[in-house]
């Protein structure tokens, strides 16, 4: 499959260079190589691409990895919409993309129950849910503390898959959105009431966020001239680490008193 694989790498290469973080490269290469090598938010439109390429496995690692390791689906900028990467988890075979997850999937009821934060209303039409209401409510308090938190139904047949030691241990389950029922949001009086999480992972830095983030604010640093010197890098790294997620007022020090915030960097890399 190797050569496979660098054909593809090539094309990529040769039709998508905007979309890529730096050359890919064909020697030892390998499905993780080229998603890795992805700029993250077009990783699934880039994978769409080449998937028919590839045989089962890679299929399956490929998408999970460039799904796993992509910062929300819906961005404009990802170009795929959420029906098409739906058709992507058609494809896959359960055992192959879940990993050591298939037999808790396995064991799940018939039907069963799912939650989701929501940035607004309760809407369903989406691929990512938890089985961990705590979870749901948690995402809609950190992100989307004007919208809601959905509860919903789905027959297990329905789910595409389940996600959670191989991923973020967040109980994510992939589902037909077209087969949810028995939808309702949950009251602000029970949202309210839950105020401490105790997740094993929370803090858990995802350490490819933290370098794939770095590389790029450190490029786009280049285009209003400040040069990405081995110190500068440390420290927007450190900055990450701590944080473990990118954060437009995280204020960033370059020394002798001058500091910015990443959404002040931003704004002079809009005007270049």
């Amino acid at each position: 499959m190797e050569n496979n694989l660098s054909a593809i790498a090539i094309k990529i290469e040769e039709q998508f260079p905007e979309y890529l973080t730096g050359p890919i490269g064909i020697k030892n290469i390998d499905i993780y190589t080229i998603i890795q090598n992805i700029t993250p938010e077009y990783r699934l439109y880039i994978f769409s691409k080449f998937c028919d390429m590839l045989d089962i496995e890679d299929y399956n690692m490929g998408l999970k990895y460039a799904y796993t390791k992509t910062e929300g689906i819906n961005n404009k900028e990802a170009k795929l919409s959420v029906d098409q990467v739906l058709e992507l988890f058609k494809r896959i075979d359960k055992k192959i993309f879940m990993e050591e997850d298939y037999e808790d999937w396995n064991n799940l009821p018939e039907e069963i129950t799912i939650y989701r934060g929501t940035p607004k209303g309760c809407n369903i039409k989406a691929l990512s849910w938890t089985l961990d209401e705590n979870r749901a409510i948690w995402f809609y308090k950190r992100y989307y503390s004007k919208g809601n938190v959905c509860k919903a139904k789905i027959r297990k047949e329905d789910t595409l898959c389940y996600l959670n030691k191989t991923a973020c241990k967040e109980q994510e389950i992939i589902v037909d959105y077209n087969k949810i029922y028995d939808v309702e949001e949950l009251s602000k009086n029970k949202i309210n009431r839950v105020t401490t999480f105790n997740f094993e992972d929370d803090d858990m830095v995802n350490m490819d966020f933290v370098v794939e983030s770095t590389t790029k604010l450190l490029r786009t640093l280049s285009l209003v001239g400040i040069e990405p010197k081995k110190e500068l890098a440390e420290e927007i790294f450190k900055s990450y680490e701590q944080k473990g997620k990118y954060k437009s007022s995280y204020t960033i020090d370059f020394g002798d008193g001058f500091k910015k915030t990443v959404a002040e960097l931003i704004a002079e890399i809009g005007k270049k």
